[in-house]
């Protein structure tokens, strides 16, 4: 795997195309998200939490972000003296894409977690630690795959 594929594979837009979201459901209405978690019996049992919309972090609320495919490996001050043209467009927005993070909402939702009771701050720490193994396990997955496994 080339040096420039890794850094498409760890672009955080390509990262967060490829994201699965880890609810399941959002009510916009009733501002909640529904979770989909295993007890410790194995069963199937749903959470839900308070939401809140948050800036989307991928493209900063602006709602679209430039292609990875074009800059994800770097662009050089050459690359841009070479092709003043393609300076020109790139700086204009010509390659620019709706966001792989919010869709071009400009905003996602998230845990509302101010105010939350004593058993929502328990639910809400069993989906943190979910996340966290799931992160862990996707980063090593990327690093089996840049090894070559």
């Amino acid at each position: 795997m080339s040096a420039s594929e890794l850094s498409y594979a760890n672009d955080h837009r390509v990262r967060a195309l490829d994201r699965d979201e880890d609810w399941v459901s959002f009510d916009a209405k009733a501002m909640t998200l529904t979770y989909r978690m295993e007890d410790d019996d194995g069963l199937e049992e749903e959470i839900v939490l308070p939401a809140r919309f948050e800036v989307c972090p991928t493209c900063s609320g602006k709602g679209a972000h430039v292609n990875p495919s074009i800059d994800a490996h770097g662009i050089s001050r050459e690359e841009f003296d070479e092709d003043p043209d393609f300076r020109d467009d790139y700086l204009s927005g010509a390659y620019d894409v709706a966001c792989y993070g919010c869709g071009g909402k400009r905003v996602v939702p998230e845990v509302n977690d101010e105010n939350l009771s004593e058993e929502g701050k328990a639910m809400l720490a069993r989906v943190q630690a979910r996340d966290e193994r799931e992160a862990r396990y996707r980063a090593q997955q990327r690093h089996e795959q840049a090894m070559g496994y």
